[in-house]
């Protein structure tokens, strides 16, 4: 038995029981069996339904953990890094850069749009400042570091991805 409510239009609610459906063989015709009871505003029983927006949004909040042990800046451009969820499409992280200053830490959160119960693989865009000015990121060389890797997945729960040293991906 399932029970539900639906809003119809302002000031009407309907509240139902579904009890169950046949199914004709000859028709191919489903019957279903429901009780349904319409309350207008006003009435006794009246009781508003309302909703928050995203209060059932998903979401998780990821500890991203990294050094720099190079001489140069490097950047995480959070707007090119993704997460990934198994059977699922890439998502991207974050709208801004973090900048790691040579022997620097790399302590940042972010949101991702899933629910922290379930499997990840995190891509993230390192862009390595090799002229020494900010100007030229675009011609600078990057590396999209995977985690736990290209092909592997952090456990459910999982909320602290350590990056390692991202100037190793420059050498």
């Amino acid at each position: 038995m399932i029970k539900f409510i639906s809003a119809v239009g302002a000031g009407t609610v309907v509240l139902g029981t579904f009890a169950g459906a046949t199914l004709n063989p000859d028709s191919q015709q489903t019957t279903a069996f429901a009780s349904v009871e319409v309350l207008e505003e006003g009435s006794s029983e009246w009781q508003p339904v309302t909703a928050t927006a995203g209060a059932n949004r998903m979401a998780c909040d990821i500890n991203f953990r990294g050094s720099n042990s190079g001489s140069r800046t490097i950047w995480v451009d959070w707007r090119e890094s993704e997460a990934r969820i198994p059977s699922g499409w890439w998502a991207r992280i974050g709208p801004q850069y973090a900048t790691v200053q040579p022997a620097g830490l790399l302590r940042e959160n972010q949101t991702v749009n899933t629910s922290c119960k379930v499997r990840r693989r995190y891509r993230v865009h390192l862009i390595y400042d090799a002229n020494g000015d900010r100007s030229g990121m675009h011609e600078d060389p990057s590396y999209d570091l995977y985690r736990p890797s290209a092909t592997d997945w952090y456990d459910a729960g999982t909320t602290t991805v350590n990056l390692g040293d991202l100037y190793a991906r420059f050498k």
